[in-house]
């Protein structure tokens, strides 16, 4: 059944390198002398749409073969299909923008709509990504016992931190073999902030790279306290084993305040990135699904909040943590 997932994948991720093209090659014309080249491009993104829609339908197909025999993963095949539906609609959308394109017409209207539809496609392929890198997680778990070393292994090719597969199976191992909840387990959620508007102004390209700079920071600063796992998009999950809250909430916000003082670097241009985080511990009446669930509630509070910054989920309810003063110090980063 991974096959035909694991091949979407791959269709999504070679569509995703043409709509990087795309958008660089849109954002690189300024003017009516361009006029020619931006049609060129549309037509091409428009070809390449084609024949991504084609390869991901016959892998789409056999995915539906497989389901019918896996019932308990219904909900995660819903959720999949709804994102196919959701991408073919943006891509309706943005290929009747393309194919109005009239050289003969406002051409800076025009350009500017082309680089905003390009960049809600590849919003549309992110989310379409990340969907199917949580059927791929479901999927493992359902087909692999427990133990299997190349789950645990797993990597996030983009940014080199363990992938949702690996996250996913850490929880289920730790789960199984402390049954009694004797032991402590934090985990916590690092979300970057507003990173589809960082999409839209600076390419797909861009984001990407941010994705990767906070990836390694996140991994240079939970070196030998936390597993560190890209959990979908510009979300990141922090698998702390043996971990109080308290220490976990601490290093959070560290890494939190780092980020928000690191000056990101893309020629000329200085780029702002900042990150929410939750935090909050396995409890021992916890139900599958419940750590996730209440991260997500304590991570949406940071963000209704007013973003960039830290909620702890310890008690009955999420609560704001007052930030500590690290002395933390400015750092540059080349994109």
């Amino acid at each position: 059944m991974m096959a035909p997932i694991v091949g979407m994948q791959r269709e999504v991720d070679q569509y995703h390198e043409k709509l990087t093209e795309a958008d660089e090659t849109l954002r690189s014309r300024i003017g009516p002398a361009d006029a020619a080249e931006i049609e060129a491009a549309l037509s091409g993104l428009i070809a390449a749409t084609e024949e991504y829609l084609k390869r991901r339908e016959q892998f789409h197909k056999n995915l539906e073969e497989a389901w019918n025999q896996k019932e308990q993963l219904a909900t995660v095949r819903e959720q999949l299909a709804e994102v196919i539906h959701s991408q073919d609609e943006q891509i309706k959308a943005s290929r009747e923008v393309f194919e109005g394109f009239d050289p003969q017409g406002d051409i800076a209207v025009q350009h500017s709509e082309a680089i905003s539809h390009t960049s809600k496609l590849a919003g549309a392929n992110y989310r379409l990504r990340d969907a199917l890198g949580e059927a791929a997680a479901r999927v493992a778990i359902a087909e692999c016992p427990t133990g299997q070393p190349e789950l645990l292994a797993a990597k996030d090719a983009l940014t080199g931190v363990d992938s949702r597969v690996a996250l996913e199976e850490r929880v289920r191992q730790w789960q199984q073999r402390d049954p009694h909840r004797i032991r402590h387990l934090a985990m916590a959620l690092i979300d970057v902030d507003r990173c589809g508007k960082l999409n839209e102004r600076y390419g797909p390209k861009v984001g990407d790279r941010v994705l990767r700079a906070i990836g390694q920071i996140l991994s240079n600063e939970t070196r030998n306290q936390c597993q560190c796992a890209r959990l979908s998009g510009q979300r990141f999950a922090l698998f702390c084993p043996d971990a109080a809250v308290r220490s976990v909430t601490q290093l959070v916000e560290r890494i939190r305040q780092i980020i928000e003082l690191t000056h990101f670097h893309l020629g000329q241009q200085e780029i702002q990135v900042t990150v929410s985080g939750a935090v909050t511990a396995l409890q021992p009446d916890d139900q599958r699904g419940d750590l996730f669930s209440r991260l997500e509630n304590t991570l949406r509070e940071a963000k209704r909040y007013g973003r960039n910054r830290t909620f702890v989920h310890e008690g009955e309810y999420p609560t704001p943590v007052v930030p500590p003063n690290f002395a933390l110090e400015e750092k540059h980063l080349t994109l």
